[in-house]
């Protein structure tokens, strides 16, 4: 009698691992969304130039605020229309972009054929090295400049594999949010000749 044929089992696949960490990173950060505004977080939100008449133009077309982060502040502005001063809305939009990041940090090692990439992305979720930038709103800036870097990064490997050149319109255009985000992501296209060395042996 001939063996059956199991199909792929749900727990392998990439949904299944996508969720896992979604989950795990959710249930790590929720006691933060009881959390209130902390040091500089009023400033940020409710001091914010971008919350004032015209704020949103002169955060992107001015040097008026004192870092030129317009993605950043284009995220509080979204958020003041939706949740007012709720402290609760704003952890909820951080928990979500760090899970987002570790996400993506799963799919880059699976495309290294890094060993173990998906405990290495839940450490990542759930690592104390991180808590600050997550539960601290005012470090919006970091994780969405990561969020974006993440994904010009993912979108750049893709199209090494895949040749399609929106798949480069796509890392470029993520690039420059993340700019836009934080400066400090300037760094990408040396992490780019690193993947390359790693992926090739030389660059």
């Amino acid at each position: 009698m001939p063996a059956a044929v199991r199909g792929p089992s749900p727990f392998a696949g990439p949904a299944f691992g996508a969720a896992l960490i979604l989950a795990l990173t959710v249930i790590a950060y929720i006691p933060s969304m009881k959390a209130a505004f902390v040091w500089d977080d009023d400033a940020m939100l409710t001091g914010n130039l971008v919350l004032q008449p015209d704020g949103l133009r002169r955060s992107w077309l001015t040097t008026d605020q004192a870092n030129f982060w317009p993605v950043t502040w284009t995220s509080y502005w979204i958020e003041h229309k939706l949740w007012g001063t709720n402290p609760a809305g704003y952890h909820a939009t951080n928990i979500l972009i760090h899970a987002l990041c570790a996400v993506l940090i799963w799919r880059i090692l699976r495309r290294l054929k890094i060993p173990l990439p998906l405990p290495i992305a839940l450490l990542f979720a759930v690592h104390p090295v991180a808590v600050e930038s997550v539960t601290w709103i005012s470090q919006r800036k970091t994780i969405l400049a990561m969020l974006f870097f993440l994904t010009a990064l993912v979108s750049y490997l893709k199209f090494e594999d895949e040749g399609r050149r929106r798949l480069y319109g796509a890392a470029l255009a993520a690039f420059v949010l993340a700019l836009l985000s934080k400066g400090t992501v300037v760094g990408l296209p040396v992490v780019l000749l690193l993947c390359a060395w790693w992926r090739r042996g030389r660059i």
